[in-house]
Parts: structure tokens; C-alpha cells; sequence
């Protein structure tokens, strides 16, 4: 469990828990009981409990077995009684090992009947089960929170609350700016449970950079609702999805703001002063992380150029259509004032953005200008083009270096090899047009994918110059499959 991914040892754990308890604090447990354990399933010692995708085969012994011999880690190595035990989507619960073994049944029922045998085992052991409650909701009512009216929040509570064990929900939202509808949402959870927990999220799982003014937007809201509804305990997501690019500092601002807010300070100024007496860090310079991801300006909405901009493929770009040439002149600018920040204690994420804007403001336009003078026979510019990709590499290598030496500081090696793979690819492939070009403009073979138009990524005529959310490497690089 865990193999040649980074796992901590059972000591490891225990170490932290008791460095933890001497700063007062309580570290608290969050394993998976139900889905997002896909890691597993490439083992042939865990086919038996494989249901569909990343979700285990419930009524299953074997299954029940795994559960108990994790909680039974759990008990061994946390001093806390609190565990979170997952549960969150769960999409294809029931669909399909199960199905082919049992025929259908109905998933409320079947996710009620296992929640309530993983809640047993947890209190045989003394401990006290949380859960992700976004399935008691989707299965009830067929919506998710971003699409959940409080009407049919409370009609799922009615369906479900007496089906399920006594067990603490967590509420985990960080999409909307109403507070309204978080008010609503935490109001149908109310209903179900005496014990809830709101669970809002800082953005850092986007690529290479944060996007804290996003979190801003939806934390304010979030933090209120959660108050005024007398919410005590609040967990704060940092995740790291398809790569864990960004730093967990990156995201210190939007930490200490759901902190302040949620206590009743809503003063920016009061707020900005205190962060700087506590961390030592300037937080308007801190935010200025999150602007690797647009080049169109902060409106902190969800983008990630410093992602799909990096890895878009020189010859078959198929997200061109989003860029603006003047994209190139705004990561000039954003390189110059990352560069020029003065941080107490996290220059080299500063230094790191900085060279990534670097290659941004050479490749973001790259594939525009290769086609445009592929298709006009602009030899001259074509060479320029050929130099251009050279300098990409060299920064490339740079940002590498830098982000190689900050990421082991802050990480287990294990998981490294994915950058090293992705990056390496990356310098492999400008390499590869690189020659390819130079091979045209000596009399070479045409380069059939700069024959090809760009579509525009959604729909002919409905897009426009705008920034795009592309978090999967696989969708990025390529239109062709990489990943599964």
C-alpha cells in the first residue's frame, strides 16, 4: 500500500503525531474506504476487492478484511480517535464487478449497507468516523453541491437520514461565491447529523502555480456561512492532482484568510498586516503567485495557463485558439515582477514562476507563429522560430533545475519521476520539432501538422482569446492517448 509512492512508514507516522501533540495539536487520520484507490488496483493481490475504476467491491470479505487491517494502522499510529474514512465519489459503485457478481442493487441502499459495516469496524476499534458526504447526496437526489438546490438538499436528508449510522459528515465545497448556497447546503446536512464539518479548499492543484485569489473568492463566503451556521470544525483542502506541481506555501495567503474571516475579520488591511507579523511575508507578493496561470488578467477565476501554455505541443497545438500574441508581452511582465520579489522565506518559489514566465512568454505563441509562417513560406522567420525553440529548451532546463531543487526540499524523491518523465518529454519534443524544422528548411520533408487548421477548442465561433483549465498532462500534450 503505498509502494514506490511516497508512503510513510508506521513509524514515520507516529513521529509525526507525537511532534504534533507537543505544538497542541491533533493530527488527524484521512484514509479511503470506498473509491480513489485506483493505486491498488495494478496489483494482482487486491483484484478480488476491484469493483469499477477506483471504487472496492463492497459485500465482499476480503474487502472488509483490507478496511479493518487499515483502520487497524490507523489505531496503531494516530494518538486521535478522530478518522476520516473517505467515501467521496464513488461514481461507479455497484456498476461493475459487482454487478456482473450480483446483478443490480439499488446504490443508495448498497452504499448505506456498506458505510454502516466500515462505521462498525472503526468503533470496535474506538475510533470515530467522518465521512465525505457528497454521495449521500448525488445517490439520493442525483445532484452534486455545485448543482444542488436547498430543496432537494432537504429532500436527500429525508431519504437518507434514517438509513445511515451516527457518523460525522464533512461538507466539502470550494466552487461557489454565494454564501447562500452554502448556507442552504449546510443546512441540509443539519438535518442529517448533529456532527458536521465544513471542508472548503485552497487552491494549489492546478499546475505549477496557485490560484489564491480564487480561493479568496470562494473562502469568504464559505468561511461566513460556516460560522453563522455554527460550524466548529473546518478542514482546509490542499490537494496535489495530477502531479502535485505547486508548493503547499504557495497557497499561505488563502490559509490565513479562511482563518481571519472565518474568526470575523473581514478588514484587508488588518488582515494583510497580521499575515506579515506572523509569516514575514508581504501577502499582496504572495498572491502574485497565482499569475503563471493568467495571461489575461487575475479575475480569480479557474485557469491554469501556466500548465496547458507549457506542455501545448509546437506542431499540433489544438489550444491555439485560445492564445492572443499579446500573450507574449504579459508573461515578459509577470517574469520581470516574480523575479523582483523580496520573500523572507520562499524566494525559490518566486525564482521558479519567474523562470517558468520565461518560457511562457517564448512558447505561449509558438505553434501560432510556427503555422502562420509555415503557411506563408516566410523562410526567415521560420529560422528565427528554429532559434526561438532552442532558447525554450535552454529555459526549459533552467526552470527544471530550479523546480527539481525545490520540490525534493518539500517532498518524498518518489512521485519526482513523473516530472522528470513530463519535463524530459517536453525538452524531447522541442528538440524533435527543433529539427524537423531545420531539416524543412534545408529541403526537407513538409511538416504535415502544420498543415492541418486549428479548430477552436470548444466550437467554431463560440470561443474567443481566453484562459483555459487543462489539468490533465495526458489531455495536454496530446489529442492522442497517454494515460488511462
Amino acid at each position: 500500500f503505498g509502494y514506490l509512492r511516497g508512503r510513510y512508514s508506521e513509524s514515520e507516522i507516529k513521529r509525526l503525531d507525537a511532534y504534533c501533540a507537543k505544538k497542541g495539536m491533533e493530527l488527524i487520520p484521512f484514509v479511503q474506504t470506498l473509491a480513489h484507490l485506483n493505486g491498488i488496483f495494478r496489483w494482482e493481490e487486491y483484484a478480488g476487492v476491484y469493483d469499477d475504476k477506483d471504487v472496492l467491491l463492497v459485500d465482499e470479505d476480503r474487502t472488509y478484511l483490507l478496511i479493518t487491517r487499515i483502520l487497524e494502522t490507523v489505531k496503531k499510529c494516530f494518538s486521535c480517535k478522530t478518522v476520516h474514512i473517505g467515501m467521496d465519489e464513488a461514481h461507479s459503485l455497484g456498476l461493475g464487478n459487482y454487478l456482473k457478481k450480483h446483478g443490480y442493487f439499488d446504490r443508495t441502499e448498497l452504499f448505506v449497507k456498506h458505510l454502516g459495516k466500515v462505521v462498525k469496524i472503526a468503533e470496535n476499534l474506538g475510533l470515530e468516523p467522518l465521512i465525505w458526504s457528497d454521495m449521500i447526496f448525488r445517490l439520493a437526489n442525483g445532484a452534486y453541491y455545485e448543482n444542488m438546490s436547498e430543496e432537494q438538499g432537504r429532500a436527500a436528508a429525508e431519504i437518507v437520514k434514517s438509513k445511515i449510522p451516527a457518523v460525522g459528515l464533512v461538507y466539502w465545497d470550494y466552487y461557489s461565491e454565494d454564501k447562500e448556497h452554502y448556507n442552504g447546503n449546510l443546512r441540509a446536512h443539519k438535518a442529517i447529523s448533529d456532527n458536521v464539518w465544513f471542508a472548503g479548499g485552497c487552491w494549489n492543484w492546478v499546475g505549477y502555480a496557485p490560484l489564491n485569489a480564487r480561493s479568496l473568492k470562494t473562502s469568504f463566503p464559505a468561511m461566513r456561512a460556516a460560522k453563522e451556521n455554527n460550524i466548529k470544525n473546518i478542514v482546509i483542502t490542499v490537494w496535489g492532482d495530477d502531479g502535485g506541481e505547486s508548493s503547499r506555501f504557495s497557497v499561505l495567503p488563502s490559509l490565513f484568510y479562511c482563518k481571519k474571516v472565518y474568526d470575523g475579520e473581514i478588514d484587508m488591511g488588518v488582515i494583510k498586516r497580521e499575515f506579515k507579523r506572523i509569516t514575514g511575508e508581504n501577502f499582496d507578493d504572495m498572491m502574485k503567485l497565482d499569475l503563471p496561470n493568467y495571461a489575461y488578467g487575475n479575475d480569480g477565476s479557474v485557469a491554469n495557463a501556466c500548465k496547458y501554455m507549457l506542455f501545448a505541443d509546437p506542431f499540433c497545438g489544438f489550444t491555439d485558439s485560445s492564445v492572443d500574441i499579446e500573450c507574449e508581452k504579459v508573461f515578459v511582465e509577470i517574469a520581470k515582477a516574480l523575479a523582483k520579489v523580496q520573500s523572507a522565506h520562499y524566494g525559490e518559489l518566486f525564482a521558479e514562476e519567474s523562470k517558468l514566465c520565461e518560457i511562457l512568454a517564448l512558447k505561449c505563441t509558438l505553434g501560432i507563429r510556427l503555422r502562420a509562417a509555415y503557411r506563408a513560406n516566410d523562410k526567415a522567420e521560420l529560422v528565427r522560430l528554429a532559434k526561438r525553440i532552442k532558447l525554450i529548451v535552454k529555459k526549459t532546463e533552467e526552470f527544471y533545475s530550479v523546480l527539481r531543487t525545490r520540490w525534493l526540499k518539500e517532498n518524498k524523491p518518489f512521485g519526482w519521476e513523473v516530472q522528470d518523465i513530463r519535463i524530459g518529454g517536453l525538452i524531447m519534443r522541442l528538440k524533435s520539432c527543433g529539427k524537423r524544422l531545420e531539416n524543412y528548411l534545408a529541403g526537407g520533408k513538409e511538416i504535415e501538422e502544420l498543415s492541418e487548421d486549428v479548430l477552436d477548442y470548444y466550437e467554431e465561433g463560440k470561443f474567443g482569446k481566453r484562459s483555459l483549465t487543462l489539468n490533465c498532462w495526458g489531455w495536454n500534450v496530446s489529442v492522442n492517448r497517454l494515460s488511462f
